[in-house]
């Protein structure tokens, strides 16, 4: 239990203090494209390509070093980044609406 309230604590920091680095940014170019074509699988290809980063970061064990602290980042990082292309994507839903 400990470990996952780390794992989210870790998350919700990461999170908050790359906020003002990527607030303001343009889209990229290619999640633009698909959102203009309606691409719902972009959120659930981020997911799965998280799942996939953190299972493959799960099997390589625990390590010491560098590279457990690399390790680590990757385990942060898929699903920071797949939360935040899930609301980028989620953005856009509702900006045609408003």
């Amino acid at each position: 239990m400990l470990e996952l309230l780390s794992f989210f604590t870790a998350i919700g920091i990461v999170g908050f203090l790359a906020r003002p680095l990527v607030r303001g940014r343009p889209l990229p170019g290619w999640l633009e494209r698909a959102r203009l074509r309606g691409r719902p699988g972009v959120p659930v290809t981020a997911w799965l390509g998280a799942v996939i980063l953190m299972t493959i970061t799960w099997f390589i064990g625990e390590q010491r070093g560098i590279l457990a602290f690399l390790l680590w980042l990757l385990w942060i990082a898929g699903p920071l980044v797949a939360c935040w292309l899930t609301v980028l994507w989620v953005k856009q839903r509702r900006a045609p609406s408003d």
